[in-house]
């Protein structure tokens, strides 16, 4: 005996409307729960509860990570979003981000903070030239934004990018 077979299809929204919206609505109630419950946490933190104790009654534990740079976070138990910037924590001062999965919350608190060593003379090399570069990008986009208001003109990008020193091909006006 044969069977037919229906095809497969999307259902209608009015169906799934209040699925959708419970579904939605859930979400962001839990993710609201999570930020609060991790505020109240670090707001004990930072009147001064001993970490380790304030993890254990939130059920987790306390792990030391290693330092964190404003530019490279910490390698190690650390989740790879500790804090969206630790920078801004004053030594011993506490803060919380989502975790890198976004399934939860870490709550984090500055141990120490210590300045930064001096530059070696590669780094101060490497930011001149990385500085040199973002500023002639930023002019040329403030001279271009000034010939397309002043004259209404387009650029044609591959003809710019051309000039700039990018693949050499035919020749192309720069602007149209």
């Amino acid at each position: 005996m044969c069977w037919p077979v229906t095809p497969e299809k999307q259902k209608p929204f009015e169906e799934v409307a209040g699925e959708v919206k419970a579904a939605i609505h859930g979400a962001a109630t839990a993710h609201g729960d999570q930020h609060a419950r991790a505020a109240k946490l670090v707001d004990r933190l930072n009147q001064g509860e001993a970490f380790g104790t304030v993890a254990g009654e939130a059920g987790a534990k306390a792990e030391k990570t290693n330092p964190v740079t404003r530019s490279h976070l910490a390698a190690g138990p650390a989740p790879a979003t500790p804090c969206s910037r630790p920078s801004r924590c004053p030594k011993g001062g506490a803060a919380s981000a989502p975790t890198s999965d976004g399934k939860g919350r870490t709550i984090i608190r500055v141990a120490e903070i210590s300045p930064a060593p001096d530059p070696t003379p590669e780094q101060v090399a490497t930011l001149k030239t990385e500085l040199n570069r973002q500023l002639q990008g930023d002019i040329l986009a403030e001279y271009i934004g000034g010939l397309q208001a002043r004259y209404g003109l387009s650029v044609n990008q591959e003809a710019l990018r051309q000039a700039l020193g990018g693949e050499r091909g035919t020749e192309a006006p720069m602007l149209e």
